[in-house]
């Protein structure tokens, strides 16, 4: 559902006529009547009976029309409160490795699609060097990810910095399809002491990586500086790496890799961590709320 959505949804309610509305929102009828029926779709009820004369509101419509009324107008409030207190409009941002792809994709969509006026400055950090910059106000925010059982630890040992969960990871092992292990259903954790894996440099601080050469000290690690010279290695089947389950793979490599569901690992968890004792801190949980 978008901002957008629900100015449509409003317009038409308040002009009683999909046609109406058209002229004020300078969209196509067949544009805003899609609009209005994926809205329907998304929310799972109906909203408008549509007739020759315009549209009525269903019971339902009408408790989501006071309901979007709220949404926008409360955020037309947050917009005007960014335009005052966002220091240049720009928003220092770090993403950890493994999960920049989501994260900064995600990011950058609600960002254009809210139409907020903030630019993103991305720093690349491992994940230690983000926190240092979050306690000393040198960064706004950064998409980070641990293990379910040291999250709380790590809390209690950074009280000033607050963590927001946003997606559970599952992790998976990347091989070349000519590999002996490309036929198997799942690889366990503890069991690829006899392989060599492949990692990025930016890799070896984060909390998986630690666990994963714990669990195996010998393993055979190679590590190389870019995500394509890691994905070619493994395409000629020179070792094998840790990914995360984000959908079909994008490379030029895609036809020659296998992802395979690793097991024995614990559960991790990705989110979003900021300092609460930002000036821009309640203004982060708001944007942060809505993303």
């Amino acid at each position: 559902m978008q901002i957008d959505q629900l100015k449509y949804f409003i317009e038409v309610v308040r002009k009683g006529s999909i046609n109406l509305a058209c002229d004020g929102l300078h969209i196509s009828q067949q544009a805003l009547s899609q609009s209005m029926r994926n809205l329907e779709k998304e929310i799972g009820f109906t909203f408008l009976i549509r007739h020759h004369k315009g549209i009525t509101l269903t019971e339902k419509g009408q408790e989501f029309f006071y309901a979007a009324v709220d949404i926008v107008d409360r955020w037309e409030i947050l917009l005007a409160k960014l335009n005052e207190n966002l220091l240049n409009g720009t928003l220092r941002v770090s993403i950890a490795p493994f999960i920049e792809e989501y994260y900064y994709t995600s990011l950058l969509y609600f960002i254009e699609n809210h139409h907020l006026p903030i630019q993103l400055e991305v720093i690349n950090l491992l994940p230690y060097e983000a926190v240092q910059l979050l306690e000393k106000d040198e960064l706004d925010l950064s998409a980070i990810s641990f293990f379910q059982n040291t999250l709380e630890a790590f809390l209690k040992q950074h009280k000033t910095l607050l963590f927001i969960p946003k997606k559970q990871i599952k992790l998976n092992i990347l091989v070349s399809k000519y590999s002996t292990l490309a036929k198997k259903a799942v690889i366990d954790f503890s069991h690829l002491d006899n392989q060599r894996i492949i990692i990025e440099k930016s890799e070896l601080e984060t909390d998986y990586m630690r666990k994963l050469l714990k669990s195996n000290p010998s393993a055979n690690v190679l590590t190389t500086n870019s995500f394509y010279a890691k994905q070619s290695m493994i395409a000629n089947n020179l070792g094998i790496a840790l990914s995360i389950e984000s959908g079909p793979i994008l490379s030029n490599y895609a036809h020659e890799l296998v992802e395979i569901p690793l097991q024995g690992y614990e559960t991790m968890i990705s989110g979003i961590l900021i300092s609460q004792n930002s000036p821009k801190d309640k203004l982060l949980r708001e944007i942060l709320k809505a993303w």
